[in-house]
């Protein structure tokens, strides 16, 4: 794990947070495990480890708030390929999340939205997303940039590039669709 990342993980007091089964206490293992996951197998175990705490079927914890800087601040350190992969994951499981009742009646209902406030902060990485080579990468920054882009004369110009230069054309298609949602929208 790089530097940056444990110094955000360590900040953290994950026992104290509520998650999905309880509280968050496995979630600093499970980060640091997953940045340093080389296999697909052991990736998506410990994004498991992550998402079944953080974001319950899409239910939101309080403990999802502290993952999404955790999570920007391993992108920013080398991850393998399926590493990176699973952490971009759980950002846009969080992205797409809702508030759980339990933090309803915690009284943070509005959980979901500081969720995707502290997402925007990001918001270029996932621009920056459309330019991996992974193909599976740059439709997880479509379908987050979908959910969080509240300017369609920043996004619009660069899905146009997309639905005419992106070697995939599954990528290709869910450019030009979320072009015409925002489109749309006006």
């Amino acid at each position: 794990m790089n530097h940056l990342a444990n110094a955000v993980v360590e900040s953290v007091e994950w026992a104290r947070l509520r998650g999905g089964p309880g509280t968050a206490a496995g979630v600093a293992e499970a980060l640091t495990a997953l940045a340093d996951a080389e296999s697909e197998k052991d990736a998506t175990k410990h994004y498991w480890q992550i998402d079944n705490t953080v974001v319950v079927q899409g239910s939101l914890y309080e403990s999802a708030l502290p993952a999404v800087r955790a999570a920007f601040a391993l992108l920013v350190g080398p991850l393998s390929i399926e590493a990176r992969y699973r952490v971009v994951e759980v950002l846009v499981e969080i992205a797409g999340g809702e508030t759980a009742q339990a933090e309803v009646e915690a009284g943070n209902a509005d959980l979901a939205e500081r969720c995707r406030a502290e997402l925007r902060e990001g918001l270029w990485l996932f621009y920056g997303l459309l330019l991996d080579p992974d193909a599976r990468m740059r439709k997880q920054g479509l379908t987050v940039l979908g959910w969080l882009e509240e300017n369609p004369q920043r996004i619009v110009p660069v899905l146009a590039k997309l639905t005419q230069q992106d070697p995939e054309e599954s990528v290709r298609d869910a450019a030009r669709e979320l072009m015409g949602e925002f489109l749309a929208e006006g």
